[in-house]
């Protein structure tokens, strides 16, 4: 589960900020290109993750059920979604709107770190045969190097990833 990544006080603090939310089946979570509005934990329910490309159609990427935690990726990197998340049971949800999450990134400096591994875990398993997403791994792989080899603070290593996706986007 993606929420066992998360210390319990770090977690405790997301829940008691965020709004509990209900989605039928169909309904969209996270809109693909769209600003990041919020962190999503997932009480219940299954969702699917998916791309949706110009020529080729849609690629399925994940799915994930209660104790996931989606759109973390977006909101680290500061860029529009890359995919959509789909209900396709009832889903019940926790959501941290966006300047709640960067007023707990400033309170607790390991959620951030945090994310970014869980982000760094889903590329590796979930996502390894997708284009886009194969981009976003190799930014986040970098990232992961400077703060473990070269002892960057993560603020810094964040601003890396921006700038690189920036640049390869």
């Amino acid at each position: 589960m993606d929420q066992d990544f998360l210390p319990p006080d770090v977690r405790h603090e997301i829940i008691s900020h965020a709004l509990e939310w209900s989605f039928q089946p169909g309904e969209l979570l996270i809109v693909q290109d769209c600003q990041p509005t919020c962190l999503i934990l997932l009480a219940g329910g299954d969702v699917q993750v998916e791309v949706r490309e110009k020529n080729s159609g849609v690629s399925v990427l994940a799915r994930r059920s209660a104790g996931s935690i989606v759109g973390e990726m977006s909101l680290l990197i500061g860029i529009p979604r890359t995919a959509l998340a789909r209900a396709i049971t009832p889903v019940n949800a926790w959501l941290l709107p966006t300047g709640e999450y960067y007023d707990l990134a400033r309170r607790f400096p390991a959620l951030e770190p945090t994310l970014m591994r869980l982000a760094i875990n889903k590329l590796g398993n979930s996502y390894k045969d997708h284009f886009a997403e194969r981009r976003y791994s190799d930014l986040f792989w970098r990232a992961a190097l400077a703060v473990e080899s070269n002892g960057l603070s993560n603020t810094r290593a964040l601003k890396f990833v921006r700038r690189a996706w920036k640049r390869n986007a």
